[in-house]
């Protein structure tokens, strides 16, 4: 079967159309970012405190990232009393590839979890890196043993 010239206009325009409904209906679709931050729309992407000084929450992050599947530990950085843990989560189709970047600071009962994850090829991820945030948050509930915190904002 041949398909008429104008097939890839048609098929663009289609995606283009797709994308803007999604984008005006689905406001939980962020354009390729997500943020666990202070006044986030979803309350379960807000930031969350625990009672462990940084350097345990730290290493709590790191396990619970090594038990999701397609997630990698790139490295951690300190500026200050501040740690930020970086990791890579890749999608086993076409190998499409998100950054998530956890922010951990010291706080006067113990530490406070900030984050974000953002895609690098697509400018529409259907929820994708929400649900990075989340699982993230889900696999370190885990890993601490309990339920999660209850969510406050700074």
């Amino acid at each position: 079967m041949r398909l008429p010239r104008h097939a890839p206009t048609i098929t663009l325009t289609a995606l283009a159309l797709l994308a803007a409904y999604l984008w005006l209906e689905h406001p939980e679709y962020e354009l390729a970012h997500a943020a666990i931050a202070a006044g986030t729309t979803d309350p379960r992407l807000a930031p969350r405190e625990f009672a462990l000084p940084t350097g345990e929450l730290e290493q709590a992050v790191v396990r619970a990232a090594h038990r999701i599947r397609n997630w990698e530990y790139v490295g951690s950085a300190g500026m200050g009393e501040v740690t930020l843990l970086s990791f890579v989560r890749r999608a086993r189709i076409f190998d499409r590839a998100e950054d998530v970047l956890i922010r951990i600071e010291p706080t006067a009962g113990g530490s406070r979890l900030t984050a974000e994850s953002c895609s690098r090829m697509t400018w529409l991820d259907l929820g994708q890196n929400a649900r990075n945030l989340r699982r993230i948050l889900l696999e370190l509930d885990s890993v601490l043993g309990g339920s999660p915190p209850t969510p406050r904002a700074p």
